[in-house]
Parts: C-alpha cells; sequence; structure tokens
C-alpha cells in the first residue's frame, strides 16, 4: 500500500512538473490587512511580500482572494504558496471575469504549519479569465495570507471552428499570407496541423508552425510572436478580438473588421474546440497506407490490361477454368456495386490515396473483364 502511494505521489509531481505556469496579471481580495504593506497584488509580484487578510475572522466567514488574467486562458488548476493557511480551501473560475463556477469544492487543508506550497488540481481545464480562492476557519494565527499564487495552464490547442451557418463547419486555417477558411473535415484529413493554433503566455494566436497572429493595419498577417502587445481575446459570447476589431468569416476569407459591424453581419463568431497536439506520426501512417493502396491499384489495373489482352485466347482454355473466372467476376462486380464510402473516408482516399473514383474504375474494368471471361465459359 505505502509503494502504491509513493507511486501516486511521483505521478503526481511528474503531471505538475510537466505543466507550465501561468501568471495572473492582477489581483484583489475581500479583505487586506493594510493595502500598502500586504494588498492582494503582493501574492502575484516577484517580491518577498505577501497578501495577507484583516485577521480576526469568525470561524463560518469566507474570504476570497482572486487571481485575474488580461485574456481568457485554458487552466487545469492552481499553485499556492501559503503565508497563512487556513482551514479549508474552494476554488471558483469564471469565463468572463464576472460569473462563477465551482473548479475545486471545499476541503481540509490537514498540514499544521502556517506556511507551505500546495497545488489544487481541477477535474479537467477549464477556460478562465479570474480564478477565486475561497478561504474559511482562522487557524490560530488568526489570518489567511498567500505568498504566490499561478495558475496550471498546459499547451492547449484548439480549433477555431466559425459559428456561421453553413454546408459543412468551417474551421480558421493557417495560410501563407494569413487566416482562410476551410471546411474543418478537410482541414483535418489533410494532416498538417495548419488548423490547430494555441494562446501563448502572452495571449497570442499562435499557430502549430510556431508564428503569431498579428494585426497591421487592419491587415492580419503571421508573424514572429512578439508579446502581448499582439495579444488576442476570445470572449464569452464567441468573439476572437483585438482591440476594436474580430475575426470574421467571408466566404473562403478570415479577415479582421470592427466588432460591432461583424456582429450585424454574425460573422464574428470563432469557438474554440479543443484537439489534442499535432501528432505526425499518425499522418505518416496514413500515408505509408496510401502507397500501399496505390500500388495496389496499380498492379490490379496492370493484370487487368493483361488479361484483357488474353481474351482473344480463350477459346483453348478449359471449361472449369473459365466458370471459375464467371464466379470471381459476379463477385467483384457486387463488391464495385456496394462500395460507397462515408464522406471522411473519401476525404482521406482522396488526400492520400487512390480516391473513390479512381478505385472504382479499377474494379468495374476487373469486374468487365471476368464478365468476358464468364460468357466465354458458356460457349
Amino acid at each position: 500500500m505505502a509503494a502504491q502511494f509513493f507511486m501516486l505521489v511521483v505521478l503526481c509531481a511528474q503531471t505538475v512538473s510537466a505543466q507550465k505556469f501561468a501568471a495572473f496579471d492582477a489581483a484583489s481580495s475581500s479583505s487586506v490587512y493594510s493595502s500598502k504593506s500586504f494588498a492582494a497584488s503582493l501574492a502575484v509580484a516577484e517580491s518577498s511580500g505577501y497578501w495577507c487578510s484583516a485577521g480576526h475572522h469568525a470561524p463560518g466567514e469566507v474570504v476570497s482572494w482572486t487571481g485575474e488574467f488580461n485574456s481568457r486562458r485554458q487552466i487545469s488548476g492552481v499553485q499556492l504558496r501559503w503565508s497563512y493557511a487556513p482551514a479549508e480551501v474552494k476554488v471558483l473560475t469564471s469565463a468572463d471575469g464576472g460569473n462563477f463556477e465551482e473548479a475545486a469544492a471545499w476541503r481540509r487543508i490537514a498540514r499544521s504549519e502556517p506556511s507551505f506550497e500546495e497545488t489544487v488540481m481541477f477535474a479537467g481545464p477549464v477556460a478562465a479569465k479570474s480564478v477565486m480562492v475561497l478561504m474559511r476557519g482562522p487557524k490560530p494565527w488568526g489570518y489567511f495570507g498567500l505568498a504566490g499564487a499561478a495558475a496550471l495552464a498546459g499547451p492547449a490547442s484548439f480549433m477555431l471552428v466559425s459559428g456561421a451557418p453553413g454546408r459543412e463547419e468551417q474551421c480558421a486555417v493557417a495560410g501563407s499570407k494569413g487566416l482562410r477558411a476551410e471546411a474543418c473535415l478537410t482541414a483535418l484529413v489533410a494532416g498538417e496541423g495548419k488548423e490547430i493554433f494555441s494562446l501563448s503566455d502572452d495571449g497570442e494566436l499562435k499557430t502549430n508552425a510556431g508564428q503569431c497572429l498579428g494585426l497591421r493595419a487592419g491587415a492580419l498577417s503571421f508573424q514572429t510572436c512578439a508579446g502581448s502587445q499582439s495579444a488576442w481575446e476570445a470572449t464569452a459570447d464567441g468573439q476572437v478580438r483585438q482591440g476594436g476589431m474580430c475575426l470574421s468569416l467571408s466566404g473562403e476569407s478570415i479577415a479582421a473588421m470592427d466588432c460591432s459591424e461583424a456582429a450585424v453581419l454574425g460573422s464574428d463568431k470563432f469557438f474554440q474546440v479543443a484537439v489534442g497536439a499535432q501528432d505526425p506520426a499518425a499522418a505518416v501512417a496514413v500515408r505509408t497506407m496510401g502507397e500501399l493502396l496505390r500500388a495496389s491499384v496499380e498492379r490490379q489495373r496492370k493484370l487487368v490490361a493483361r488479361l484483357q489482352a488474353l481474351l482473344p485466347k480463350l477459346a483453348t482454355c478449359k471449361t472449369s477454368s473459365l466458370r471459375s473466372f464467371a464466379f470471381r467476376a459476379q463477385s467483384v462486380s457486387a463488391a464495385g456495386q456496394s462500395a460507397k464510402l462515408a464522406s471522411l473516408g473519401e476525404k482521406i482516399g482522396e488526400r492520400f490515396g487512390p480516391g473513390v473514383g479512381e478505385a472504382n474504375s479499377v474494379l468495374l474494368a476487373t469486374a468487365k473483364v471476368l464478365e468476358a471471361v464468364g460468357a466465354a465459359s458458356a460457349r
């Protein structure tokens, strides 16, 4: 049992160490001992100071400390460095900075010392603009205090899916000159990862190739990531904005437009859909399979050509052999008639291997030549 517990601790530590820490941009609290010497902001500043509550709290009184981001972040927990730990702690998150939801329920802190570090993990990643730490149950020292707080922000990847109605869902895709729209299914099948984005620590919209989306003189372009001056904000109502300009869909183009105008047109909605990081090995496997399928189709095409060349000589063949060919002709013909693939399969075939049309053409030619063999056997 002790060994199992040790392994669990090691695994948890490895999970946390693999995370990136996202610093809060601002902080506030519902109680403070002194706004000058023990302000809430000291818990996010690189200093030796710390936030401290006013103290003398009643047993059931709840005190809050809130860390805020300039733009929404994808986080999976919060790391707390207590200067004066409470008896119980609870964590809420807010995607818009105003409406909070429970991310970690009330739990009792068993450690007896006032100062230590702990990590509160959430059940899963959440999009948060604000994180509120609730404390209650003062211990003998009578205060609540934080020397440091930071969010655990994994390298979350996502697609930007347009909310505009259409026959197929449209995704933002990184092009050579900027953003463009492409059917999400087509972009996924390509296996190039151009539809995958992430937000940098500074809020920049980053492509899978490592470039950031910039906005200059009203035009979108990809550039070297330059920090918070090119940060984008994803709002709760689906806008992706920088200042008063929003991403806007128009046909196959995505441009920057005044947010109010884009909202009137209904072209301003882009929703983040979480995806795993691109796995180049998966695309390689599909390409390899496609090469094998292309080779098989080409081999079948050559065999059909050889059989067609032999048709005039069938009169000298034995009847039993011809009947065997006739049976195969019926099987291949039936297979050709029933080979209908789903749209995803069709797109994968067209991209990496022989398309459905090409494969059906070879099957049809095979069926016809075997049918001719079958007809010869009936003579």
